[in-house]
């Protein structure tokens, strides 16, 4: 009831910011999403918020950091309260805060979040590498610690560091080597994340189109496609890769006509 509440009444907030103290702990954390549905901020929400951050009920605590990540605009004021939650005894809180750094692209949080990569809990861990690429550049600082995490078997995990190093976006040469090593990975999804991390990394033409001729020359479509996307992107800066992409273009391969086609 609460929940429909809030996404059928805007002018309810009062109402329900006097149920945020309410002392069954459920009707605090449904006050919490009913709060976050109506959307829009003001100081006393703000201020409730951070101090369900510090309930003594963990879902209230988990739902009052999901909902200060979605203040719009982050308040600037939460985020100690989002730090403390990213700190909090419960892994369950720990991933809410996680994600609600990323989504608020909290720059002040990426080195907890840095930390919390070797959390105990897993999901957490995921979490905090999504989050990382999520600040973008503000987590350039997690670079050295993502590259570790590039040998971990999960391959879901891998993904998620593939992919948050490139939205990450860093120059280190460290970086691109490790990325470019993982084109020879087994697994495909590897790959195609390798060659968009790669396309986000390396700056210099000259040094990524090579990197991308090796894509098209992969065995599965899904990589060559993503390797002439890219390429095409280039525009006359990946005159190098015409020729590779012109045998591709005679292919009797369809899909590969198509992709060599649309990068040309």
């Amino acid at each position: 009831a609460l929940k429909a509440l809030g996404k059928n009444a805007v002018g309810s907030r009062d109402q329900l910011l006097q149920r945020i103290s309410d002392e069954s702990p459920n009707v605090r954390a449904a006050t919490l999403v009913a709060l976050v549905s109506i959307g829009g901020q003001n100081p006393e929400l703000v201020a409730s918020l951070i101090a369900a951050s510090a309930d003594e009920s963990v879902q209230v605590r988990v739902n009052a950091a999901d909902a200060i990540g979605k203040l719009d605009p982050f308040e600037d004021s939460a985020t100690e309260a989002l730090l403390t939650a990213l700190s909090d005894g419960e892994s369950q809180v720990r991933e809410s805060a996680a994600l609600a750094a990323g989504r608020a692209k909290v720059a002040a949080t990426a080195s907890r979040l840095t930390e919390l990569m070797a959390d105990e809990n897993s999901e957490v861990q995921t979490q905090a590498i999504v989050s990382l690429g999520m600040l973008g550049g503000d987590a350039k600082e997690a670079v050295p610690a993502l590259l570790e995490m590039l040998t971990v078997e999960d391959v879901d995990r891998r993904l998620a560091v593939i992919e948050s190093l490139g939205s990450i976006g860093s120059s280190e040469h460290q970086a691109a080597k490790q990325l470019r090593g993982q084109l020879s990975n087994e697994q495909e999804s590897v790959r195609v994340a390798a060659v968009v991390a790669l396309s986000q990394v390396i700056d210099e033409a000259e040094q990524l189109v090579p990197i991308l001729i090796e894509g098209l020359r992969d065995s599965e479509w899904s990589v060559r496609r993503k390797s002439a996307d890219s390429l095409g992107a280039l525009g006359e800066k990946a005159i190098n890769a015409v020729p590779e992409l012109l045998l591709l273009l005679q292919s009797d391969d369809d899909d590969d006509e198509d992709l060599a086609s649309d990068a040309l």
